[in-house]
């Protein structure tokens, strides 16, 4: 397996950018327990706060940095994502938009979240 690189793994451990990734996950609705939600939240700043604009960029990133592979990662953050029904609701009302569920997924929630976090870290260092 691929080794993670020194960048990705700097902003990974950035305490305010984790803790911001994780309180958006979280009023999203998206249970804390799941493997999903750390990998959401490495993939929401490595999209939001990297510049990864690609999905299987982001996925391949993760992965190296979690020991795994990119399918793994897919498929866990798409679960945490729709595990709650009510996720869609909450992930709706932070980002301001009407989406259906059934448009929910990791391709909308990825990008939109990834540009939630970098809009409140700008903000933050404002």
């Amino acid at each position: 397996m691929e080794r993670a690189s020194t960048n990705d793994i700097s902003v990974l451990l950035d305490a305010d950018a984790r803790r911001t990734a994780e309180r958006i996950i979280a009023l999203c609705g998206i249970p804390a327990g799941l493997k999903g939600f750390d990998y959401l939240a490495d993939a929401i700043i490595l999209y939001g706060l990297k510049g990864c604009r690609t999905l299987v960029n982001v996925y391949s990133r993760v992965a190296k940095l979690r020991g795994t592979d990119s399918k793994s990662v897919m498929h866990a953050i798409e679960y945490a994502v729709c595990v709650n029904p009510d996720a869609a609701e909450h992930a709706c009302a932070l980002l301001g938009t009407e989406l259906p569920r059934k448009y929910l997924r990791n391709g909308v929630i990825i990008p939109a979240l990834g540009r939630l976090l970098a809009h409140k870290t700008a903000e933050a260092h404002a």
